[in-house]
């Protein structure tokens, strides 16, 4: 792979293919560093509900082995109704220099546009929201489960990992914290959940954790699991009866 570097020289012209050989650098060199991840976030790209919009940071992703760097942040209006939120990137935009917008997006046109659209379409989050309500957080695992009604839920979204895929580093991040606010955990609980408060970058890490390769359904669901035990355990062990020593026999010495 060769690189043309322009020297910047008094008198002398910048070539049009030299621009754009830097143009496509920066895109080998992050398809270089990440292409044994697979497709999903790779960093960043955090989603902020501030009022009526969404704010996402910048940061990494990858699409159909191609990985996508976000300069800036991204806002997008929160409509009413049931939505996907997702990366897009099409045709027109990579003609103009390879831009990324966030769009929102119906189950059925998400559908039709991952399978007939060469170009990214990569759902980060979905919600269903009514009429005259708020779009409210998810803050716990176990809100994950029951009615999504009003609720941002990021199970759609993929992180990019080295080996593959997995679940979101929300909900990673999310289940650390409640993990380790937990008492008597075992030492792979605590060692995982630090991992992931430090953001996990290996798929093998995680499939060797929960003892299998799962999906995020499936992850979500023993991520919850985990949690009832641990807190099963917990409650256990300030239950079990204390010991008192036995009395010893004082001899008084006269």
């Amino acid at each position: 792979m060769k690189y043309l570097m322009p020297e910047f020289k008094k008198g002398s012209f910048l070539r049009k293919e030299m621009l754009d050989s830097l143009h496509s650098n920066q895109w080998d060199i992050l398809n270089a560093i990440y292409g044994n991840y697979g497709d999903g976030i790779v960093s960043g790209m955090d989603i902020v509900i501030s009022d009526e919009t969404f704010i996402i940071s910048k940061g990494i992703f990858r699409s159909a082995s191609n990985t996508y760097l976000i300069k800036d942040s991204l806002k997008t209006e929160i409509l009413y109704g049931d939505y996907y939120l997702c990366l897009r990137i099409t045709e027109e935009y990579v003609q103009s220099g390879v831009e990324v917008k966030i769009e929102a997006y119906s189950e059925e046109c998400v559908d039709k546009i991952i399978s007939t659209d060469g170009f990214a379409c990569v759902p980060i989050a979905k919600y269903n929201r009514g009429k005259g309500s708020k779009l409210k957080e998810i803050t716990a695992i176990g809100d994950s489960f029951g009615s999504l009604i009003n609720r941002l839920s990021r199970l759609v979204a993929k992180k990019s990992v080295e080996g593959g895929s997995t679940i979101s580093d929300f909900y990673l991040r999310m289940y650390a914290n409640e993990m380790l606010a937990k008492k008597n955990i075992k030492m792979k609980d605590i060692v995982f959940s630090m991992d992931a408060l430090n953001g996990i970058t290996s798929k093998y890490i995680i499939d060797n954790y929960f003892e299998a390769s799962l999906s995020n359904e499936e992850l979500l669901r023993k991520m919850n699991d985990n949690l009832k035990k641990a807190a099963d355990s917990s409650s256990s062990d300030t239950t079990k009866e204390v010991i008192q020593p036995k009395n010893k026999t004082v001899m008084e010495v006269i």
